[in-house]
């Protein structure tokens, strides 16, 4: 069980599922495609049962808030050497209607780390556990990512650096300097569904700041509330 306390995670969702995300830039617990399917990573129940961090390999403060009137949630990790911003999100799809808020879900977990300040070495861990941790997924390196197959799950990660694998597990170490940017992303498939792919820079920035533009048109529409302790009840109702 992960010895983080239950507060010290963040809530990100697409309205489909949910992954909670710690301080210190590791989801603990996603589910796909469904708030009731097995977990992807499950560190939260058990040390084994998958993580996805990103954080710096340097000593770092981290603090954190959801971008305005959204799910989406923002790490800013200060270093002595340099200032990193994680944006987090499940991506909801088009921003175009605030009444069907993530109908186009593209069940893709998205990671943004952009550089505002000197420069940062990084590293991320991908260790995926299908299954609430029962299945240690076979890892093969591809053009831009990391695919993974095991049980009925079909994972691919896109990743624009080198990854090194040992027990099902993947990692990377890369320096951002300032005004760089880079995503990263995690989606799911089956046998059913069209097949996940490793997604372009573009494409992933791009639907991540369109994910942030479709909370904000829901919270416009549907949040009217403008009374005691504003904030807090506008974010509630994100979360319900």
């Amino acid at each position: 069980m992960s010895s983080t306390a239950i507060a010290d995670y963040a809530l990100i969702s697409d309205r489909h599922s949910a992954a909670l995300v710690s301080r210190d830039g590791s989801v603990d617990w996603l589910c796909f495609p469904r708030f009731d399917s097995p977990s992807v990573f499950a560190r939260l129940l058990d040390g084994a049962a998958g993580h996805w961090s990103v954080r710096p390999s340097v000593p770092y403060e981290a603090t954190r808030h959801y971008v305005d009137r959204s799910m989406v949630l923002e790490t800013t990790f200060r270093t002595g050497s340099g200032t990193v911003t994680l944006t987090d999100a499940l991506l909801t799809g088009p921003d175009g209607d605030a009444h069907s808020l993530g109908a186009g879900a593209p069940r893709l977990l998205a990671r943004r780390l952009t550089c505002t300040e000197g420069e940062v070495p990084m590293e991320t861990e991908y260790r995926p556990r299908p299954e609430y941790g029962l299945v240690a997924p076979i890892l093969s390196e591809t053009e831009g990512g990391v695919t993974s197959r095991g049980g009925a799950e079909w994972l691919v990660l896109t990743a624009a650096h080198r990854m090194d694998f040992a027990d099902s597990t993947a990692h990377g170490t890369f320096t951002l300097r300032a005004g760089q940017s880079v995503c990263l992303g995690l989606q799911r498939s089956t046998l059913e569904e069209p097949p996940a792919h490793v997604w372009t820079q573009e494409d992933l920035s791009g639907r991540l700041d369109a994910t942030i533009g479709a909370w904000q048109s829901w919270s416009d529409v549907h949040q009217a509330y403008d009374g005691p302790w504003r904030d807090l009840v506008h974010h509630s109702g994100r979360v319900l």
